[in-house]
């Protein structure tokens, strides 16, 4: 995240498993690393998906959680000052018997946050939702009740203040228990059900990452199919209506065929940046991935990032205000 000529961003530490750190990084215009702070103790494992300012210029980060002593999965929101000073942290599991898969926030437009995730027992999992106000309190929870398992990513929300959250499913459409179909559900301000709907075929797995609000009111998703029987992954983006309707659709097919888009913003200009990977054939190396699309999905650019002996994924992307990422 990008202020006044200066970077934030927010990251999870790696090895060993517990404790995994949430760590806030300053850096300067030319990348260099000024500061950073930890967050959490030797007992916790938070995995951080996102980072958002409110106006008062402190950031809110989120939203993934384990408890060593719980031995459960939960949900997050920190909140911390420009200078790096917690100001607070909640964590999130309403029932206790049960595990919550965190991913990524969306920052209301009533100043909340909205956290999609999936709730599950030891067996299967349902599409979930929470609420809260500015400061974190609970105001309402969401569940779509599945007969198999089913996962949310992220929401968006519409013009009218309804949420739109995006995953897949195992349980509607053409989800079954060896295939995912790509879902968006519609539920309104209240965490009321309004409509769901599924995108997919037979006998292949579609996912749905990310959901961003357009400024003519429809959504791009970035997401990914994959084909257990022709073994590719092939990168996905989506344009769909308020209401769930398919505006267009476009895979994208490289010479590994073993891609994914995770991130997704659209420019002023009406164009769309999408970053992600795509795998190195020769190395068996994941590359990292920007491509760039006209306002159709049609690829304009793209320049793949590779990391040594090593795996590059991008996970989200921000243009700058000097017109770079």
């Amino acid at each position: 995240m990008e202020t006044d000529s200066c970077y934030f961003t927010s990251i999870t530490s790696g090895q060993p498993i517990i404790p995994r750190h949430d760590i806030l990084c300053f850096y300067d215009n030319l990348g260099n690393l000024k500061w950073s702070k930890i967050y959490g103790d030797s007992l916790e494992y938070i995995n951080d998906y996102s980072m958002c300012q409110d106006s008062a210029k402190n950031f809110t980060m989120g939203a993934g959680y384990y408890s060593s002593i719980t031995n459960k999965n939960g949900m997050c929101l920190g909140r911390v000052s420009n200078i790096g000073d917690t100001l607070w942290f909640k964590s999130y599991s309403p029932d206790t018997s049960k595990n919550y898969f965190g991913a990524w926030v969306l920052k209301t437009k009533d100043k909340g946050y909205l956290l999609p995730s999936s709730v599950s027992d030891t067996i299967d999992g349902n599409i979930y939702a929470l609420k809260t106000d500015s400061l974190g309190s609970i105001h309402w929870q969401y569940e779509l009740i599945g007969s198999k398992y089913d996962q949310a990513y992220d929401a968006g929300e519409t013009m009218n203040n309804e949420y739109l959250i995006v995953g897949w499913t195992r349980s509607f459409g053409n989800g079954n228990l060896n295939f995912r179909d790509a879902i968006v559900v519609c539920i309104d301000s209240a965490g009321n059900y309004k409509w769901k709907k599924t995108f997919g075929a037979s006998n292949v797995n579609e996912t749905m990452y990310r959901i961003i609000a357009s400024p003519d009111g429809n959504f791009i998703i970035s997401g990914v199919k994959y084909s257990l029987t022709a073994q590719y992954d092939n990168a996905s983006i989506w344009k769909i209506d308020s209401l769930g309707n398919l505006k267009w659709q476009k895979y994208y097919y490289s010479l590994s065929n073993l891609n994914i888009f995770y991130g997704i913003q659209e420019l002023p200009n009406g164009q769309i940046l999408a970053v992600g990977s795509d795998s190195d054939t020769s190395t068996q190396f994941d590359q990292g991935w920007i491509v760039l699309l006209d306002s159709l999905g049609n690829i304009l650019k793209e320049r793949r990032f590779t990391l040594g002996n090593d795996h590059c994924i991008f996970n989200d992307v921000k243009q700058t205000k000097d017109g770079g990422l």
